[in-house]
This record gives structure tokens, C-alpha cells and sequence, in this order.
């Protein structure tokens, strides 16, 4: 059986179909995408603080229970900074444009081996 990679809309769900401005209002989608400088540093603030905690875990009860336990927390966390170095290179993660790439330059990315203004400018 061949796997189509792409699939038409006639084969997706309803659901999938509807539109946004179907489900909220132009008052809600405002609310739920506008930027925030608090909004944007507890984004990364929290995911760092998971960070720190795991290592605390780890350095607590070290066994190898906690080590994969670790692995994976940590791994998953690596992923929320890249995707927070993502929304930093389109501007969005924070409203004041140099707290935006300060934070996801020097908290996101450089963390993960990565230069957004590299990644910006390959991205865009």
C-alpha cells in the first residue's frame, strides 16, 4: 500500500476544513497572538527552569531511572528553545524587538549551538 505524502482536502476531516475565523473571533485571535514582553521572557524563563530542575533531580537521586528520565525532560526542552529561537527570528516571541533577539539569541539559541541571525536570514 503506497502512503500518498500529500493528501487533498477531500480527504481530511471536517474539522481540518474550517477556518479560523470560523471558530474565534477577530477579538479572541487578537488576544491570543499579540506579543508580550513577560509573556515572552516566562516562556523562556520556565523552559530554563525546568532545565535547572531536571539537573537538580539528576544530582539529587542520581541512578539511571533519573538519568533517562533526564535525557528525555532535557531533550524536550532543547526542542522548546529551538522552537522559542524560531518564534524569536520572526520577531514574535517578545513585543520589544531588542529584548527579542537578546532572548532568543543569547537564551535560545546559542544554547542549542545555533546563531539566529544566521538562522534568520536562512530561514527567511
Amino acid at each position: 500500500m503506497k502512503i500518498p505524502l500529500t493528501s487533498t482536502p477531500t480527504e481530511m476531516p471536517a474539522v481540518t476544513q474550517r477556518k479560523l475565523r470560523d471558530v474565534f473571533t477577530p477579538e479572541e485571535i487578537a488576544h491570543l497572538t499579540a506579543r508580550s514582553d513577560w509573556r515572552g521572557l516566562w516562556a523562556i524563563a520556565s523552559t530554563w527552569l525546568v532545565i535547572a530542575g531536571t539537573f537538580f533531580v539528576l544530582a539529587r537521586w542520581p541512578n539511571a531511572l533519573t538519568f533517562v528520565i533526564a535525557l528525555v525532560v532535557i531533550a524536550g526542552r532543547q526542542l522548546a528553545l529551538a522552537i522559542l529561537e524560531h518564534e524569536g527570528a520572526h520577531g514574535i516571541r517578545c513585543k520589544t524587538r531588542w529584548m527579542n533577539n537578546i532572548l532568543a539569541e543569547w537564551l535560545c539559541a546559542r544554547a542549542i549551538w545555533q546563531n539566529l541571525m544566521k538562522y534568520r536570514a536562512h530561514h527567511f
